[in-house]
């Protein structure tokens, strides 16, 4: 009986609260004694007038409870109310419920709190605030439709525990009754700091089976974290929209958050639902999540990237303000362990300007630590689904913004589940280039065993870091761009026994369908794979590493794997292991499917470029280094195709671009140096692709500066390494026919001036002409004519080689206008053709008395026999005054029948011929006799010379072909056609260098100085 009246007396002081004023009077004014049992006796209470942010302090052994169950406290007034516990030691708050509540902090417990960082505003908000209270008790209780923070936990001691406490606020609630959505804090903020009174003591928060829901957190002109760098450290006090921990104490403090519901919160701060901020170096701090679940699904964007790191889920955060003090003991070197939680999106709301750049699902910055020993940071059996972000980790982004020394903290994500990423943020269509886990700075993160699957990225990618794979791991049906289930770039993959990891089904769009790997730009540890074996047994034959691949696709090369180096290097992590097995291959630890003519399943980065056989894509015939012999002879602009590959150490064809470039002889060994800074390559064709399943066949062409001969080197590399392949080139001048422009061969524009639709192939140095078109060399130039003697020249050919023109010609001719027979042949009597015959004898008639033909000169060949050509020249002659009745009355040459092979030409230089008489003149003053008559030569040069004041033509062809040159000038002649020249069934060519002058000459028909019967007129040009 005594023992009952003594537990009842240390209740005894009971107060029961039936009105409003009730209410005010005890929590209000400072009345409450302690052993107080507070019972609020109705359902409902109506605060009409607010009493401000009221402070009860100084107790101990306090308990608000709601005698009907649930009490509703609605604050009606604009001003609102608060309720503060300042140093109160076991406090009990059961079946209260607060709505419309939440006042402005006095400023003396603004102080309170202020007593060490970090700060908080002086205009902050509050509905619940304790501060440094003992064993804190809450349970059943609601704040709904409040402003700043709902409940506000500093410098908790001893045991407290929240259960089944709902913290939800509305739209149109708090923020808009301040000034436009602008909150001072939402949901539950529980911080921890020393101070005058915690010291050398220890804290432990429980929060069990709460929900958080649609809270709202903005904070205008927010600045980005990182942005702040130092200054991160003198921010004040901000939290996210649901549940917000802050640790900056050296005593013993842990947080668990078991069973919450944090759903469908809405921040622009440092986080959305939950922030976790280590401002302690994470010392002597931990915080557990468990089988919770937290959903975002309507982030509220006021503007573009306003919140712009931080996650919609789990936000971490570590730095330390001030000195790292080790002479404390730690109790937990484990200070973040999430669990058995669900983190998703559910895709309630489109976003305008998603503004979560990094880590969608959790998102963990560690800047400093301060720990003598190392952190484990821990993820077990969580579920990560459609969670995502702008830039990198749409469910998972951790990052070590600066040095740690020692590699201070490791991560552990176990048998975890990462499930179906957006396609948010592609580039690639299905192929997100946002990872699914993103990884940077890390010296130790382990995967041991989960499933990852669906995700429509790579699902790990980590950069600077080492990963450790063990336990059994699923990645199937993910799409990556490079490396769908692993991309790792300045990283290390480590297989730890006992492993064993399926890859089913994986794609992606470049390399490595499964797993890529790419440390080409790091610093090589000596000898180092990127991918290793860390071993538990000693024996290999026990060895408990099984990677199986199927069905893993890649667009470019390594259907299962791509990884750089992996061959030739340590495959072990522990070199001791290196050394016993030097021989270890890795097809002993891998299952891979049937080998197939497809894209090889394991891939490493390409060394070499072989010039392969066509036949065998295995068999390469490799040159290491120049070619020595079987030079490529080419003109500038020509097409040179080689049929090449790229091959890696194991021998195996890869995929890799080939970057070709052009060097001189001194960069190569065993050759001369060669000046080549006039040779070029187009930069389109400087890298061209390779396939890693056949030989490629690569078209180059090289350009030149220069028409001249050149010798150089075409060098052929992957784009990481030195030339591996070489040949030795002997660049050509261009061939008759052509000309150098924008460093190619091209048609001659003499041809294409005259006939346009005449085109040009440099690779066979071929170039089309029309029918009965004759294209030539004469005297090393170039010499064209519309007409060829049909008896010559072929009528049906199309392309002919100007440089050796043979094709167009027939009946062993050859020569201009295909009018020459070949070396030791001649035209004979009564043929056409080109013939054998003996030089004995050469025909010849001179002229009679009765000078019908040539007053000055006579000529008539009527054959010759001859082994070589004859060349008849009049040099430096004067034709003055001569006359004839029929023809020629200067000058007169007759070939009286076709000689084959034009073995007789005659050359004209520097004469002077004038004053032709008139001896029949059928008009008057223009006689019909021309002063030179010239029938069936096919090779007449006039080579400079003078012709003036003739009364007749001055040069008449017939069946001809004239060359004009030199200096020339025709003046003063008349003519009934042509006063210079007349031509029938003839051809002009106009031979560089010509400078010829036409004055005063007259016709008193057509062609004042030349007729042409037909477009005869050829330039041709040396």
């Amino acid at each position: 009986m005594l023992l009952l009246l003594l537990f009842s007396a240390a209740l005894c002081n009971v107060i029961d609260v039936n009105t409003s004023d009730d209410l005010v009077h005890w929590l209000c004014k400072g009345f409450l004694n302690d052993s107080s049992l507070v019972l609020f006796n109705k359902a409902s209470y109506s605060l009409n007038a607010s009493p401000g942010f009221c402070i009860i302090q100084n107790v101990t052994n306090v308990q608000l409870k709601s005698k009907t169950g649930i009490s509703s406290i609605s604050c009606i007034s604009k001003e609102s109310a608060g309720f503060g516990f300042v140093n109160v030691i076991n406090i009990t708050i059961t079946g209260i419920h607060l709505v419309g509540c939440g006042s402005t902090l006095t400023e003396e417990a603004v102080v309170w709190i202020n007593d060490t960082s970090p700060h908080i505003g002086y205009l902050q908000k509050a509905v619940l605030l304790f501060n440094h209270c003992h064993n804190i008790n809450i349970s059943h209780a609601t704040i709904t439709y409040y402003y700043g923070y709902a409940i506000m936990i500093m410098n908790p001691m001893g045991y407290s525990k929240l259960e089944k406490v709902t913290v939800t606020y509305r739209k149109g609630s708090s923020c808009l009754h301040q000034s436009a959505f602008s909150c001072t804090g939402s949901g539950i903020m529980c911080t921890f700091k020393d101070t005058s009174l915690v010291t050398n003591s220890s804290s432990y928060v429980e929060i069990i089976e709460s929900n958080f829901t649609y809270n709202v957190n903005i904070i205008p002109k927010f600045t980005v974290f990182n942005e702040i760098g130092v200054e991160m450290c003198h921010l004040p006090l901000m939290g996210a929209a649901g549940l917000s921990v802050v640790f900056n104490q050296t005593y013993e403090a842990m947080v668990l958050c078991n069973k919450c519901t944090i759903i469908r919160n809405w921040a622009v701060t440092l986080a959305v639902n939950v922030l976790i901020l280590y401002t302690n170096g994470m010392y002597n701090s931990k915080i557990t999540i468990a089988n919770s679940l937290i959903i975002h699904g309507s982030i509220l964007s006021m503007r573009e990237n306003s919140l712009i790191q931080g996650s919609s889920g789990i936000t971490v955060y570590s730095l330390l303000c001030g000195v790292c003090d080790h002479s404390h003991n730690f109790f937990e070197l484990s200070p973040l362990l999430i669990s058995k939680s669900k983190i998703k999106f559910d895709g309630s709301v489109v976003v305008e300007f998603p503004h979560i750049v990094y880590g969608g699902g959790i998102y963990l910055n560690i800047i400093e630590t301060c720990c003598p020993n190392k952190f484990v940071m821990q993820f077990i059996e969580n579920e990560f689904h459609h969670n995502n972000a702008k830039i990198s980790g749409s469910q998972f982004y951790a990052i070590i913004s600066t040095h740690i020394n020692d590699s201070k903290v490791s991560l552990v994500l176990k048998d975890n589940v990462f499930c179906c990423t957006s396609k948010t943020y592609s580039i690639f269509s299905a192929y997100s280039v946002v990872p699914s886990i993103t990884l940077i700075n890390w010296n130790n993160v382990t995967f041991d065993g989960g499933t990852y699957s669906s995700n429509n990225s790579t699902v790990i990618a980590a950069y600077s870091s080492i990963i450790f794979l063990t336990g059994k791991m699923d990645f199937f049906n993910n799409n990556g761009v490079s490396g769908s289930a692993i991309f790792l770039q300045s990283a290390y993959l480590i297989l730890q026994e006992p492993l064993n990891a399926t890859f089913f089904n994986n794609k992606a769009f470049l390399y490595g369908g499964a797993v890529f790997i790419d440390n080409k730009f790091v610093p090589k540890v000596p000898n180092r794979c990127d991918m290793q074996i860390k071993a538990i047994t000693k024996e290999i034959s026990d060895l408990k590493v099984n990677l199986t691949f199927y069905n893993n696709k890649a667009g470019l090369a390594g259907n299962a794997l791509y990884v750089t180096q992996l061959y030739n290097c340590s495959k072990f992590y522990d070199h001791d292991m290196t050394l016993m097995y030097p021989n270890f291959r890795w097809d002993s630890v891998m299952k891979l499917p049937n080998k197939t003519n497809s894209i090889n399943e394991v891939s490493s980065k390409p060394n070499r470029i072989c010039f392969c056989n066509s036949t065998d894509k295995i068999v390469c015939l490799i040159s290491s280094s120049i070619m020595k012999s079987d030079s490529i002879y080419t003109y500038p602009g020509k097409v040179i195709q080689l049929s090449l590959c790229a091959v890696d150490a194991s021998g195996s064809m890869v995929y890799s671009p080939a970057v070709a470039f052009i060097v001189t002889g001194k960069y190569i060994h065993d050759h001369e140096p060669t000046e080549i800074d006039y040779l070029y390559l187009n930069q389109e064709e400087k890298l061209i692709p390779l396939s890693g399943t056949n030989p490629t066949v690569v078209s180059y062409k090289i350009y030149s500066r220069v028409n001249a001969y050149i010798k150089a080197f075409l060098c052929i590399a992957t784009p990481d390494y030195p030339p591996s392949w070489s040949a030795s080139i002997r660049l050509l001048p261009c061939p008759l026919g052509f000309i150098l422009e924008n460093g190619q061969c091209v048609c001659d524009h003499f041809l294409t001036q005259i006939a346009p639709n005449t085109k040009c192939n440099i690779t066979d140095t071929s170039i089309s002409i029309s029918y009965g078109q004759w294209l030539g060399n004469v005297s090393n130039s170039l010499g064209f004519s519309f007409l060829c003697p049909p008896k010559n020249c072929k009528t049906l050919v199309s392309y002919v080689n100007a440089s050796q023109p043979l094709s167009l010609c027939q009946d062993s001719k050859e020569g201009i206008l295909c009018g020459q027979c070949y070396d030791g042949l001649s035209v004979v009597f009564g043929t056409d053709q080109c013939m054998e015959c003996s030089d004995l004898w050469i025909i010849s008639l001179l002229g009679k008395s009765n000078i019908h033909y040539g007053g000055g000169i006579f000529l008539n060949i009527f054959d010759t026999c001859s082994l070589n050509k004859f060349v008849l020249q009049f040099i430096g002659n004067r034709y003055h005054k001569n006359f004839a009745i029929q023809s020629g009355s200067n000058f007169y040459a007759f070939i009286s029948k076709n000689i084959k092979g034009s073995s007789t030409s005659i050359i004209m230089r520097n004469n002077t011929i004038s004053q032709a008489l008139i001896v029949d003149s059928k008009f008057a003053a223009y006689s019909t006799l021309p002063s030179i008559t010239l029938i069936n030569w096919n090779n007449v040069t006039i080579d400079g010379g003078q012709f003036y004041n003739n009364n007749s033509t001055v040069i008449g062809a017939y069946n001809s072909q004239v060359f004009l040159t030199g200096n020339v000038a025709f003046f003063n002649n008349r003519g009934v056609t042509g006063a210079a020249f007349l031509l029938e069934s003839a051809y002009l060519i106009l031979q560089e260098p010509l400078n010829a002058t036409f004055h005063e000459n007259k016709a008193l028909l057509y062609g004042g100085a030349v007729y042409s019967n037909s477009n005869n007129i050829i330039p041709k040009k040396n």
